[in-house]
This record gives structure tokens, sequence and C-alpha cells, in this order.
């Protein structure tokens, strides 16, 4: 089955190489030089010192830094021992004016990614969730956590995702990439702590809205397929706090009720690859929300053959009351 990948252009920070053509996808530090233990781009050129020259990311854009013996050119400029912006369509050359010229095709900020092994140019820029091989046949979700790790849900088994960890999709062999700069200027903690879910319901059940209230702000989630799912869960937890269940056991039911929970309420028959897509969207929507949509990425949990709506606060208000809350944090 057929992955779907981003087109390498436009994507990420790329330059290429003018006389071979191979195309480079830039680290958020990325050394050039010819000492192959160290270097992310090894020039085995022999004016090219072993560390030769950086090109990194700030949060002013992509800046060269030469730390050579024979300098390095940037459009025809010599550079030494210093530091220079570059930007899109900038020509390169480690070492003497005849060497080979490389080009900058993009300058977007650099991010994790998926590198296929077999077909070193195709990747998967990894900004929001993903399915794999495709959205509409979801087989793997590809996240980011609230730590800002990114983990790879298969079936109810999460895997953490470390830098070289190589997963096979669709009889294919991908390497994870850890290439993502960080500048946090946001107190997420706080921002976390103080959010909540809110189910607008109408008084006949048919409309149902979800809101998600953060830093300040209402999110309106809209009238999705997803909330039915949702508030069946939300149902299912606010019926084990009266019972008085721990906050573990709290809210679990099975894909086999959800099935007819959701069948239910929606007039048609749905199957558990259904309720996977749906989870999918969820988590796709929320992780759209810029800046912080990560925060929210493990609002479902899993164990083997049952799913729970796990966010610590939700409200469920029926006709503008309040019917059913929910709050771990108290």
């Amino acid at each position: 089955m057929p992955i779907t990948t981003t087109n390498q252009s436009h994507t990420m920070a790329l330059i290429e190489n003018m006389e071979t053509h191979e195309k480079v996808f830039l680290h958020s530090y990325h050394l050039f030089g010819r000492n192959s233990q160290s270097c992310n781009t090894i020039i085995n050129n022999q004016d090219v010192s072993r560390s030769h020259a950086t090109i990194r990311w700030t949060t002013g854009g992509w800046h060269i830094q030469d730390h050579s013996t024979n300098g390095t050119l940037v459009n025809g400029e010599f550079l030494h021992r210093n530091i220079f912006k570059i930007n899109k369509d900038a020509m390169l050359q480690f070492g003497s004016e005849h060497a080979v010229k490389w080009k900058v095709l993009d300058i977007n900020a650099p991010a994790n990614y998926l590198r296929s092994i077999n077909h070193k140019d195709e990747i998967i820029i990894l900004k929001t969730c993903h399915a794999l091989p495709n959205e509409q046949e979801p087989q793997i979700s590809i996240f980011k956590t609230e730590n800002r790790s990114w983990v790879a849900e298969i079936g109810h088994e999460k895997i953490m995702l470390n830098s070289g960890m190589r997963l096979n999709i669709g009889n294919e062999e991908w390497e994870f990439v850890e290439n993502e700069a960080s500048f946090e200027t946001m107190d997420y903690g706080n921002i976390l702590h103080n959010a909540y879910f809110k189910f607008c319901v109408s008084s006949d059940e048919e409309d149902i809205r979800l809101k998600l209230v953060a830093d300040g702000h209402e999110y309106d989630l809209g009238r999705r397929t997803y909330n039915y799912l949702l508030l069946a869960l939300t149902r299912k937890r606010l019926l084990d706090i009266d019972l008085g269940f721990c906050i573990d056991d709290q809210g679990w039911l099975s894909m086999k009720t959800l099935e007819k929970d959701v069948s239910k309420e929606l007039g048609h028959d749905v199957d558990a690859y259904y309720l996977n897509l749906q989870i999918y969207r969820l988590r796709k929507h929320l992780m759209e929300m810029k800046p912080f949509g990560h925060l929210f990425s493990n609002v479902i949990e899993r164990r083997t053959g049952e799913l729970r709506f796990a966010f610590p606060k939700i409200k469920v208000v029926k006709d503008n009351l309040c019917i059913g809350e929910i709050s771990a944090y108290a």
C-alpha cells in the first residue's frame, strides 16, 4: 500500500549540489566537512577542513558560520571565521572559489521527519498528526505528546520514537530523524492545567458541539462525528465517578460497546476501523491548533480492546446548564 509523502520541495530547508544534483535536508545544526564521524554532509575536497562550516537554525532564520582554514564563499563573497545569514537561492562554496557550488532551495524551519530507507529523497515531515500509510486507511498514527516527544500508535501499543529508530510501514522501511529546534516561550504547563473540554448539547441531544477552553480562549471544534464517540466515553467516566471508581479505572469502554453506542447515535453501523479513523481525525484537529495543540494529543487512551476519554477536566452543558463535570485535579 503506497505511503502518502510530502513533496520534498517547500517543506523543510534544502540545499542542492549543483554538480551532482544531490539534495540535502538541513538539520537544525548542520556540520559540513571531511570528518566522516561528526559531519552531517561530508565533502572530501582537499581544501575543505575536517570541520569546515556550520549552518544552524535560530529564531532569526538560517545562519552559516565558517570555522575552516581556507574559508567559505556565500554568493561569491569570502567568509572566513565569520557568521552570515543565508536566504533562498544563495550560493554556497566550501573551500576555494573553484569548489562545487551548493544552492539554497528552501529556508523553512527544521522539523522532525521520517526518511525512506530505499528512496532517500522521500520524507514525511512531522508537524501535526500523521496517519500511515494514508488517511483513508490509517494503520499507524504518529503524533507529538504533551512533553514534545513523538510516538507511534499501532493498535493499543505506543512506541516512543528516538532518532534513528526504524519503522516498517506499508512494506517499506522508514527512519525517524529528530531535527526540531525548540524555542519555548509559553507556559505550557499552566495552559494544560487550566484547560478543559466542553460539550454543548441541545435539549433533544441531536446537536453536539465540542469546545476547548485554553489559554484564556474558547476554541470551537465544531460539530464532528467524533463528538458522539467522545460524549459516550465522557458519560462512562461520569458514571464510574458516581460509583466511586479510582481515576485509573474510570471511563473505559470496550470497542464493541462503543460500536453499538455510536451506531445507535448515527443511525448506521460502524466498526472498529471507523472509530479509529475518528480518533485520528480528532487528534489531527487538535494538533493543528498552534502553538500548543500537541498538549492534547493524548486525550484518548487505549488498552487492549478498550478506550477512554482521559483528559482531566470536562464539562457537559445542556440548555446552558452544566449537567456533568469532571475535574481530576480537584
